[in-house]
């Protein structure tokens, strides 16, 4: 049981100069040490605002929060922020939200809770605060195949991949074959991925596979879109992309088994 302790605040300054904020720094100090109820007039906007820090600020400091350990990775963070102190964050720690958050959002989508530009506008999120990371890793590239000019779909897989800490170089739409050999042999890739919208554009994917057989050329190629299906690239012995999550299982496999 806690002691009810009453005081007339504004008695203090009677007489004095600047008597609102005399009366606020009062009130700071006894509340601080233990003042319950507090006599003050409502009308000074002065003492009104000082009585709702104090009161928010002793609130945050009575707080029980439990031990780090023994927190989500999102509470991790959010008690880092909003109590000032880095609590152990490390920068991995922020990618793995991201990509957590991502692989939800993707989720949703996928379940018809969010539309796409939903989708496409927290994967630009994810992207713009992992703008200044710099990942020397071996990259994957991702290109739309020749002939076709549609990207949005690759564009999410980007930046879905870019959220799970992959360096990602996307050579863009309508891309010749021999500008995406060029790029393997230029970047050493861990795969290469092949977007297509366009049945017109199969074709440049079944002359890729076949160029690069010509060349002794033997890396992991995926392809997905549309009007790619898995019948598809399992006649051209490649791998399947299938949505951005399934894309990222994919990459993720790659990297762990070669």
């Amino acid at each position: 049981c806690f002691p009810v302790t009453i005081a007339g605040v504004s008695n203090i300054s009677f007489s004095m100069s600047n008597r609102p904020l005399v009366n606020s720094m009062a009130l700071s100090t006894l509340i601080s040490a233990g003042l319950t109820h507090p006599i003050i007039n409502v009308m000074d906007s002065v003492v009104n605002e000082s009585l709702t820090i104090i009161t928010t600020l002793l609130s945050l400091r009575e707080r029980k929060t439990p031990p780090v350990s023994e927190m989500s990775l999102k509470d991790h963070i959010s008690y880092g922020i909003i109590e000032g102190v880095d609590s152990n964050i490390k920068d991995q720690d922020i990618d793995t939200l991201l990509a957590e958050v991502i692989t939800e959002k993707i989720k949703m989508y996928k379940e018809g809770q969010v539309t796409l530009s939903e989708l496409i506008a927290s994967s630009e999120v994810a992207n713009y605060l992992l703008r200044n990371k710099i990942n020397n890793s071996r990259p994957i590239l991702l290109a739309s195949a020749k002939g076709d000019n549609h990207d949005l779909g690759k564009k999410i897989v980007a930046q879905v991949l870019k959220a799970n800490q992959f360096n990602v170089i996307d050579l863009g739409k309508d891309v010749p074959n021999e500008d995406i050999i060029k790029a393997i042999k230029m970047y050493d890739p861990i795969a290469v991925g092949i977007s297509s919208l366009l049945t017109t554009s199969l074709t440049s994917i079944s002359n890729l596979v076949e160029e690069l057989k010509k060349q002794n050329i033997v890396i992991p190629l995926w392809a997905g879109g549309a009007v790619v299906s898995k019948n598809y690239t399992d006649y051209l012995g490649i791998l399947y992309g299938g949505d951005a999550l399934d894309t990222l299982n994919l990459v993720i496999d790659i990297q762990l088994n070669g």
